[in-house]
């Protein structure tokens, strides 16, 4: 046989025995053409519908062959998959030789099953049709179709080619693009009040109610009496005026009950009579409210239960055992011969023996150009709406962020819905807070809002199943920025 024969004999065989690599371009293989391909998810978020049409190209497909299609769902980093069965098309040639492979008992190639196998020209007028509904994962959210293909022919040699899909149209959970921010306007009000107080720890000898100044810390403490209500006073050039003077007084829970009680009013009576006399503008303007409030049992139990005391739990369950003064004082004296009493006497009891002053103020409303002003002196004498509109006027609307004007907002009125609202959304909207804006939205009734700006706070951290499972409660709660995600989803 001459060389040139040989080689050209060479040639063809290699030609037809060479593995049938077939390259994806664009995502689309030359063999196949891929119809209908979507997938969604259920409303309720606990479902996928897989849906997928696959054809040949014309001729795409030799007489000789069979192939064997796998297609899967894979996730986005090739770590987990969903089988989605395993389709089997034939050339005309290949079908006749597989059929009489089966009349002559013959095992076909790769386990071949023949009642499944259909011929290209019948894929082709009736395509490969994949539907599928499957429990949702979470990697299913940005997964793609990958196709195993393997393509027996010329004397059942065999090539593979692994042909990628597009990605499937958005099953994205949240994107910033769905991140939506609104303002909360706070209820408007025309009466404002703000309430400040001061702890003065004012000390009296044993059983008396007289107020001397060269005793302990008082020269101290009668100083910061006067500078608490100067600045009080003061705060009239800015719009408010002193309705109410509390004083109140409090002894520690120790010897006789009444006693305690009669000797914390006379203490109480003699500090209000020390202002009026110094202050005698305060006496005309403000309403004075003298207390003396007797032993202190809620304060022993606070600052036990604040506190680190070895014995905290014992003293504790005391005073809850009992309602009278005489009990509990017995009980407590009574554990370890003393030492604790002894202890409580020493380092608990002194900061409860005070006198708290507290001013309530009567504030006018500010106008828009006076906010600045009084937000930068005193931002307590603002309403909730005073420091929304700050915000709106000032900061917002010049660009500029204005998580600082909510987060005093919050601080002033932490029982303010919309105040809490205004800045767990700026927190999340202008420095992207996820951690700090979830410690406010904590705080918060669940409703749809604040449901949705949870889901968001949760998909910023990264924490896809949280911002799911919110963005769902969401839209059950009727928070149509939640729906709106889920439809397109």
């Amino acid at each position: 046989m001459s060389t040139i024969r040989r080689t050209k004999i060479a040639i063809l065989l290699l030609a037809l025995c060479t593995p049938l690599w077939i390259s994806a371009q664009e995502g689309i293989s030359p063999r196949w053409d891929y119809h209908h391909l979507s997938a969604s998810r259920s409303l309720d978020g606990k479902q996928m519908m897989l849906s997928l049409d696959i054809k040949p190209v014309r001729s795409s497909i030799s007489a000789q062959e069979v192939v064997i299609l796998t297609p899967r769902f894979v996730s986005a980093d090739g770590t987990q998959e969903l089988s989605l069965g395993t389709y089997y098309v034939a050339g005309a040639l290949r079908m006749k030789a597989l059929q009489r492979a089966v009349s002559l008992k013959q095992e076909l190639p790769a386990g071949i099953p023949m009642s499944e196998v259909r011929t290209r020209r019948e894929v082709a007028k009736s395509p490969i049709h994949i539907e599928c509904t499957v429990p949702f994962e979470y990697w299913m959210s940005s997964g793609k179709i990958r196709i195993v293909e393997q393509a027996f022919g010329c004397v059942d040699c065999e090539s593979y080619s692994v042909d990628m899909v597009r990605d499937f149209a958005d099953v994205k959970l949240l994107s910033p693009e769905d991140y939506k921010y609104y303002d909360y306007e706070p209820v408007k009000v025309e009466q404002k009040s703000y309430e400040e107080e001061m702890v003065s720890h004012v000390e009296f000898r044993v059983a008396r109610s007289e107020l001397i100044r060269d005793f302990a810390n008082n020269a101290s403490e009668i100083n910061r009496i006067n500078d608490f209500i100067t600045k009080a006073l003061k705060l009239a050039s800015s719009g408010a005026t002193i309705g109410n003077v509390y004083i109140t007084g409090y002894a520690s829970p120790e010897g006789d009950f009444n006693q305690n009680r009669t000797l914390s009013q006379a203490r109480s009576e003699v500090l209000a009579k020390m202002i009026e006399q110094k202050y005698p503008q305060l006496r005309q303007s403000a309403r004075f409210e003298v207390k003396g409030n007797g032993e202190d049992w809620q304060g022993l139990r606070d600052a036990l239960v604040a506190g680190t005391y070895s014995y905290s739990d014992e003293v504790v369950a005391i005073i809850d055992r009992y309602s009278t003064d005489l009990e509990r004082e017995r009980d407590i004296k009574a554990l370890e011969g003393g030492r604790v009493y002894n202890e409580l006497l020493q380092s608990v009891y002194p900061p409860l023996r005070r006198t708290i002053f507290k001013m309530r103020y009567d504030v006018r409303p500010y106008t828009t150009e006076e906010l600045p002003g009084i937000y930068q002196s005193k931002p307590e004498l603002l309403s909730s709406w005073e420091l929304y509109q700050l915000a709106q006027v000032y900061y917002i609307a010049k660009g500029l962020n204005p998580t600082s004007i909510y987060a005093t907002a919050y601080r002033i009125y932490p029982k303010d819905r919309e105040a809490g609202l205004n800045y767990a959304t700026s927190l999340l909207k202008y420095d992207q807070n996820a951690e700090q804006a979830l410690t406010v939205l904590a705080n918060l009734s669940e409703d749809g809002t604040v449901l949705f700006l949870k889901a968001i706070a949760e998909n910023m951290r990264g924490n896809m199943a949280a911002a799911d499972e919110l963005l769902h409660k969401a839209a059950q709660a009727g928070n149509a920025d939640a729906k709106s995600v889920i439809e397109r989803q």
